[in-house]
């Protein structure tokens, strides 16, 4: 990992596009599996299981394919977020800054709304993909952001 100049850590710009696959990855995975009912069962070492019985430290007969789902996606998400822009400047840092910040209050306000709205089983499945979708709205906003700059300065240029 590098360090930015704001003392930031980043990893090198390269990983944001393999981010992108790993989510684009992930979610294709997950929609075909839930789509045509796969499933892959394997035993797993489990901290804390409790489908019909609260089992510690032992291994259970499970059903992987969310987990790799979500392996995929929180990968994808971590290198697509904290990876450099193609040209780092002051500028992206507070575009940065500002979209994590709304992105934050989004999902706030989507916990919210669930929270009053959304019971049982809906309810825990807006929890899980709440594991991503804080960084997925980041990642949203920071593009339609820095789109809008690179839009701006080309309009600028070509006047």
């Amino acid at each position: 990992m590098n360090q930015s100049k704001t003392g930031i850590f980043v990893l090198p710009y390269t990983c944001k596009s393999v981010g992108y696959a790993l989510i684009a990855v992930g979610i294709i995975w997950w929609v075909i599996c839930q789509h045509f009912g796969i499933t892959i069962r394997i035993p797993v070492f489990a901290l804390i299981s409790s489908f019909v019985s609260v089992k510690v430290f032992s291994i259970v007969q499970t059903n992987i394919v969310d987990e790799i789902a979500l392996i995929l996606m929180l990968a994808g998400c971590f290198l697509a977020v904290f990876s450099k822009e193609r040209l780092e400047s002051e500028m992206v840092n507070n575009i940065r800054y500002r979209s994590i910040f709304l992105a934050l209050l989004i999902n706030q306000l989507i916990l919210l709304f669930s929270t009053l709205f959304f019971y049982g089983s809906a309810f825990i499945v807006v929890v899980l993909a709440n594991i991503v979708l804080v960084s997925i709205i980041y990642l949203i906003i920071l593009r339609i952001e820095l789109q809008k700059i690179r839009h701006s300065d080309t309009t600028i240029e070509n006047h």
